[in-house]
């Protein structure tokens, strides 16, 4: 099945979208033969391989497969046996890929060592939202908060490019109106991976130069109407009076037109309040993952230096009662009878 399923995922007609594999015992072998077709496929979104078994070799193979996959956007892997070796490998390829949102590691064997170079990739990726349940991940609470903070800070940047792109003001003359769209473009390609910024690009292109086609359409239309002369003057005679009545005021009154303007400033995000608290609270919740960290590194000494003390003391022991035993007298031995 695994055989006739990568045959289908890697040919040029697929149209799949989403796959469920749970509880389908993959193992490493099933998740090789998928990561061979994850290298061609270009329609498959979701992939959920959780409860399959999947350790190193797999997660591995996997990631190779993403670094040049522009389309699979959510991967759980969510109960298998990813160890940090495979783990190490999915943070290199978030270092390159710019499509994964969502990456379920919940209830994994990973340490440590796959988790530091978790949060390593996640200093320059911006497109990872969710790691899945932390919690359940053996891991100390400074690592754990350090990545949620991150995923939850790729989470309101994305939501912050998202109200840039909606916020268009109705307000302003032309050019403003140009310079917002043209604002609201390099917003969302920001947000696109590579494969697929220069084929928008080219589309918003097109679509700028059609709007001016229409615009230069339109002003030729008005400029060429012109108003027909009548055909039969005759038919319609115009009334001259015999005398030109003049009207003089009695009094004049100017009229002075008064101009008021309103001008609404708008705070910059910085003063406001609520931002302000927000921002307080990201530092905070960074400080404090790293004093945990710092803390957890010193626990760690101190435990290896007591088990280094514990390991001493019995060689201690032996070695003062032998050199007690040597200060005693020996008893002599018993005559033979």
């Amino acid at each position: 099945m695994l055989l006739q399923l990568k045959a289908h995922l890697s040919g040029a007609k697929c149209g799949l979208t989403a796959l469920d594999l749970t509880h389908a015992y993959c193992e490493d072998k099933g998740a090789i033969a998928l990561a061979q077709a994850l290298a061609t496929n270009s329609s498959l979104t979701k992939l959920n391989l959780s409860h399959n078994n999947v350790a190193g070799a797999g997660t591995v193979a996997l990631a190779d497969a993403l670094k040049s996959n522009a389309c699979l956007t959510e991967l759980s892997l969510a109960t298998n046996h990813a160890n940090d070796a495979a783990v190490v490998g999915l943070a290199e390829m978030l270092t390159t890929n710019e499509t994964l949102t969502s990456l379920d590691l919940a209830r994994n064997c990973f340490g440590t060592t796959g988790a530091h170079a978790l949060r390593q990739a996640l200093q320059g990726n911006r497109s990872l939202l969710s790691l899945g349940a932390l919690e359940t991940m053996p891991l100390g609470v400074g690592l754990r908060a350090s990545l949620e903070w991150y995923t939850r800070n790729n989470r309101a940047w994305c939501e912050r490019a998202a109200a840039e792109l909606g916020d268009v003001s109705s307000q302003g003359d032309a050019g403003d109106a140009a310079s917002a769209k043209g604002r609201q473009h390099q917003s969302l390609l920001r947000l696109l991976p590579e494969t697929e910024r220069q084929l928008r690009e080219q589309l918003f292109t097109l679509e700028d130069a059609c709007a001016r086609n229409a615009e230069q359409s339109e002003q030729l239309g008005h400029e060429n109407y012109q108003v027909c002369p009548d055909p039969h003057p005759h038919l319609h005679p115009t009334f001259t009076p015999a005398f030109t009545p003049t009207f003089t005021p009695a009094f004049t009154f100017t009229l002075t037109p008064t101009l008021t303007l309103t001008l609404t400033t708008h705070s910059p995000p910085n003063s406001n309040p609520t931002y302000q608290v927000n921002r307080l609270l990201d530092v905070t919740v960074k400080r404090n993952a790293e004093l945990v960290d710092s803390l957890s590194q010193l626990q760690s000494q101190v435990e290896r230096l007591a088990s280094t003390r514990q390991a001493k003391k019995p060689a201690r022991k032996v070695s003062k009662k032998k050199d007690s035993d040597k200060g005693k007298p020996t008893k002599p031995k018993a005559a033979a009878k």
